[in-house]
């Protein structure tokens, strides 16, 4: 019985190897019986010859998740999660298989492509395959991930000038995933917000909006999809990380554009848009201070959205006057020695009310080496600010260090103690949790003394007030 059946088998593929190109040269040089058992449903190459150049024959299983692969000497799975796509090569023979590595996490700072070479007799057996292979990773016939295609906000000078370096590498990966594009540079300040407000009402017509840059052009875009409250444009958002700070993508617990770029791929594939994670975002209003009458109402200079939050005092300093020495390495840390040394004076007064009725309400003043206002854990890759928090509830955490409470020691402990959140135990430290709004005004009696900055872009006035919206952010991500 088994000669027979190896007889028969054999010739079924025989033939349909004659079926497919119309004679028997692409017949495989070997081949593999699958075992008793089997190893899913099997993706008929025809002519595969290798994988990795380890033996002369494979076989390619489709699995409910992963792809097992077959060779003379041993079998292979990679989970499909982890597939970015099929990549044709300049070689008329070979395709390959780009892949993220299962056993690295998300949170590491090197996030490399993985890749499985698969070789064939011909061009024509390799065009064969490539189609196969891309209709049983995204189950549709024309091989596309989606229909739409997804809108693109490339920021070339973000971070230290990384943004086009960081697009082009990423751009591979979604061509790898057949993944279609509309993409935007842009060349000045407000660029990406200008995009962004013609989205508005084309829901529809992308499958998202990916935004190459920092925190800062993440701002804008979201300040652009919500410029006309009557009309929120629900299109989910995602950030491939080429800032300096990147303190969204931290929020996620990624580090790397390479694992950004497969959740997104991952997200399009998919098309279970009811199952993004989302975030509540912060109406801000930028006030004017009222000029010494204390009657007087204070005039409202601008309104927007916010993702991340609030920073004031040495945060806002050093965030803002290390960019005067950008390009030398650790500017940050170098400027924050300076201001942690001498530091200003930063007399600043909130307010604010928790949820959960009127006696939630508290309020402080004082000269404060650090104030923050926090939406999201992370600050930046670097500075995780809010440990506990989590992004997906409503509710933000104020975080303050008093002077008076932190002699020099204490003010370096918490800055050298920020990148894993250990410093919020200190006994200087105090916080706020599931605050729903919040009023920060200027106490300072010289322009220019306190800085404000939201999601890191700098905001001259005298208050600034903030509440939990009535708008989420579906970020583009599983």
């Amino acid at each position: 019985m088994a000669f027979s059946f190896r007889k028969a088998y054999t010739l079924l593929l025989m033939l349909f190897t004659f079926s497919c190109y119309g004679g028997v040269d692409g017949f495989p040089l070997r081949f593999t019986i699958p075992p008793a058992g089997g190893r899913g449903n099997l993706i008929q190459l025809c002519s595969l010859m290798s994988l990795n150049r380890e033996a002369a024959t494979t076989l390619i299983y489709d699995q409910d998740d992963r792809f097992a692969l077959e060779t003379d000497t041993h079998l292979r799975g990679i989970r499909k999660k982890y597939i970015y796509g099929v990549r044709r090569t300049p070689r008329n023979d070979t395709l390959l298989i780009t892949h993220g590595d299962p056993f690295r996490e998300d949170d590491s700072q090197k996030y490399p492509i993985l890749q499985v070479e698969l070789r064939f007799n011909n061009a024509r057996e390799k065009e064969t395959a490539f189609k196969k292979l891309n209709e049983a990773l995204f189950g549709r016939s024309d091989g596309l991930a989606s229909r739409r295609p997804l809108k693109v906000i490339v920021n070339p000078v973000s971070g230290e000038r990384r943004g086009n370096e960081v697009w082009a590498k990423v751009a591979q990966l979604l061509a790898d995933a057949q993944i279609q594009t509309e993409v935007y540079f842009t060349e000045a300040a407000g660029d990406a917000e200008t995009e962004a407000k013609r989205l508005i009402g084309k829901e529809e017509e992308y499958s998202g909006v990916m935004v190459v840059g920092g925190d800062g052009t993440v701002y804008e875009v979201l300040n652009g999809l919500t410029s006309r409250g009557d009309m929120f444009n629900d299109l989910p958002v995602m950030m491939i990380p080429a800032g300096t700070g990147n303190g969204m993508v931290a929020s996620l617990g990624i580090r790397h554009y390479n694992r950004a770029a497969l959740g997104v791929i991952q997200a399009i594939r998919n098309e279970r848009s009811a199952s993004l994670p989302e975030w509540p975002l912060l109406n801000y209003t930028l006030l004017q201070a009222p000029n010494g009458d204390e009657e007087d109402e204070p005039k409202a200079l601008e309104h927007g959205v916010s993702f991340m939050g609030l920073h004031t005092a040495i945060a806002t300093d050093v965030d803002i006057g290390s960019e005067l020495i950008r390009g030398v390495p650790g500017r940050e840390t170098l400027w924050a020695i300076k201001e942690l040394v001498r530091p200003k004076h930063h007399p600043v007064k909130f307010s604010g009310k928790r949820k959960g009725g009127d006696d939630q309400y508290f309020e402080s003043e004082g000269d404060f080496t650090y104030l923050m206002v926090m939406n999201i854990p992370w600050a930046s890759a670097d500075h995780h600010i809010a440990p506990d928090l989590d992004p997906r509830t409503e509710g933000m955490h104020v975080i303050h260090i008093n002077r008076r409470d932190a002699p020099l020691r204490e003010r370096f402990h918490a800055f050298t103690h920020m990148s894993d959140g250990s410093y919020i135990n200190r006994p200087a430290v105090r916080r706020n949790k599931d605050v729903h709004k919040i009023s920060v005004t200027d106490e300072a009696q010289r322009v220019g003394q306190n800085l404000f900055t939201i999601d890191g872009e700098l905001k001259v006035g005298g208050q600034i007030d903030l509440e939990i919206s009535r708008h989420k952010l579906k970020i583009l991500y599983l």
